[in-house]
């Protein structure tokens, strides 16, 4: 976790799983800590909500990975509402993009009154919407709206979660906390990558060695 007003890391902590468990205890333990009104900036993951509230943290949901979720949210309602018998023509895709699209816009725009007015407007006409669309209004946007845009509101609240990414990818490369699942397997994994460069730099070091002495020995050198 960082702190948004000095980008220092301010707790530190490695679970095996993010579990609902795991989230509440890593909560409940740095919250006295921190003032009594706290933001944080988290990904779109639903589990962070629960645990958030309760501790008394106001969530700023990263707006890095809102657009890919949104997309993702509409691929798996059309998936299900084809599932259970809808009919999406071409008409009705163009319709969707249009419309995802239109939020993803309001979620990125950064002046208020705009956001308030386009907002206002889609919930007021939500019936007039694909019904892809509603169930993405129904269940992603409109119980988290005010939580994209904290950071519109309060000041030093971070849009993003990227800081803390880079110091995890400081600490652990990417392709290796993409592998990252249990904690023996990170474990394993992180100590292997080291045995791995040690044998290479060892093999670097004999090899250099070889030639040195091979170089004394043609040459007739002494030590």
């Amino acid at each position: 976790m960082n702190d948004a007003a000095n980008g220092n890391v301010v707790f530190d902590e490695m679970y095996s799983k993010e579990t609902a468990a795991n989230l509440d205890e890593y909560f409940e333990t740095i919250a006295p800590y921190l003032p009594e009104e706290k933001y944080i900036t988290v990904d779109l993951n639903p589990k962070y909500k629960e645990p958030l509230e309760k501790y008394g943290f106001k969530r700023q949901l990263c707006l890095k990975h809102t657009p890919k979720a949104i997309k993702t949210s509409i691929k798996n309602i059309m998936a299900s509402y084809k599932k259970k018998g809808g009919k999406i023509n071409r008409k009705d895709r163009k319709v969707i993009k249009e419309q995802e699209q239109k939020i993803i816009d309001m979620v990125l725009n950064e002046d208020l009154e705009e956001i308030d007015l386009i907002f206002e407007d889609m919930v007021d006409n939500l019936e007039f919407l694909h019904p892809c669309i509603q169930q993405l209004m129904n269940k992603f946007i409109i119980p988290n709206f005010n939580d994209f845009f904290w950071y519109l509101k309060v000041d030093g609240v971070p849009k993003t979660s990227n800081a803390s990414e880079l110091n995890f990818q400081i600490t652990l490369p990417k392709h290796v906390k993409r592998r990252m699942h249990i904690m023996e397997g990170s474990e394993k994994r992180i100590y292997l990558k080291y045995e791995y460069r040690k044998k290479k730099s060892d093999e670097k070091f004999e090899e250099s060695m070889n030639k040195w002495i091979n170089e004394l020995l043609t040459n007739n050198y002494h030590i």
